[in-house]
């Protein structure tokens, strides 16, 4: 974009905001070797005979890559440059609602379907290797996920994505692999991806809907503008002021974080409510087959000694589950 003078796109309407529409090269690319290569791996898991959910292709192509397409070349991304709002719900969609779609997707299952059985093996052990343990790990995911919005917005990265085309849509694919990092262990259906324990997975999901809401609340209470220069250079002669224009950006930041994470605590508490349900029915049923096994002797004459052998207790199921050992961790992610 030429600076100086420079007054971008007409005002932003309502009928503008459906009809405004720009190309990212970047975007575009991404969205159609993602999709082709989803939908061809698709095709080649059902001409092997095997079958793939649609609800999948679904949450990957149509709304995690439709999503995406929204974000950065409908008018969230004809106007990202002249109104910080704008720019501010770009964000936190790429953040927020694109990665947890592809998420859902189940990437990883799909390729492993497809490749040869020595990258399928490969790839499967992939999240069991010291990178994978450290990228799948939670901490990482919502210490990065958390951190998106204070470097963006309070140091001098706001301004340089605007002023450089290549930084500001390479900038879109790092929020969407961030946003991915954070929400592939927690909505995965990937089957060799480390779930969270719901118990950690609501902790989690609590803390970083709050850690969202600082960023967009600071940016709401805040006076200074930010990146000052680069909005006079823009000298935008409709709409509201640079300052409430802000104000309003800090507010979106603040509402789209929590439209997505409030539901996504709810869903999580229900999951572990569930979870916690059939794991009762499960000791429930284990208890009663328990109970109704007749030893056949509590005490049997010792046929040498003639002595009353001590009976022989088993150990309760649970005490030797492997699956329940795991659960019982302190982590379920070690």
């Amino acid at each position: 974009m030429t600076m100086g003078g420079y007054t971008g796109p007409p005002a932003l309407t309502l009928t503008r905001a459906f009809s405004a529409w720009t190309v990212s090269v970047t975007a575009l690319f991404f969205i159609v070797i993602a999709g082709g290569t989803y939908l061809w791996a698709v095709a080649a898991v059902r001409r092997s005979g095997r079958t793939w959910p649609v609800g999948r292709t679904l949450c990957f192509v149509g709304l995690g890559l439709g999503s995406f397409a929204v974000a950065t070349m409908s008018f969230l991304g004809a106007y990202a440059h002249v109104l910080f709002w704008v720019y501010a719900t770009q964000v936190v969609t790429l953040l927020m609602v694109t990665p947890a779609l592809l998420a859902l997707g189940a990437p990883m299952t799909l390729a492993e379907a497809v490749l040869a059985p020595p990258l399928a093996t490969r790839l499967a052990s992939w999240p069991e290797t010291r990178h994978g343990r450290v990228l799948t790990y939670p901490v990482v995911g919502t210490l990065l996920i958390a951190a998106v919005p204070f470097v963006v917005y309070f140091t001098h990265t706001f301004e340089f994505l605007m002023r450089h085309r290549v930084a500001y849509e390479l900038g879109q694919l790092i929020f969407v692999a961030i946003g991915f990092l954070f929400f592939w262990p927690l909505l995965s259906s990937d089957r060799h991806v480390r779930r969270w324990s719901w118990p950690v997975a609501t902790l989690v999901v609590f803390v970083e809907t709050l850690f969202d809401s600082v960023p967009g609340i600071a940016i709401w209470l805040s006076t200074r503008l930010i990146a000052p220069t680069y909005f006079a250079e823009v000298a935008r002669p409709w709409g509201r002021s640079a300052i409430s224009d802000q104000k309003f950006g800090g507010v979106m930041l603040w509402a789209v974080g929590e439209v997505v994470g409030v539901p996504l605590i709810i869903a999580m508490a229900v999951q572990w409510m569930r979870a916690d349900e059939r794991e009762a029915g499960v000791i429930d049923r284990e208890l009663d087959n328990a109970s109704n096994r007749i030893p056949e002797s509590l005490e049997t004459p010792d046929q040498e000694g003639g002595q009353i052998a001590e009976p022989t207790l088993d150990r309760p199921w649970w005490e030797t589950d492997p699956e329940r050992l795991r659960r019982s961790r302190k982590f379920d992610w070690e």
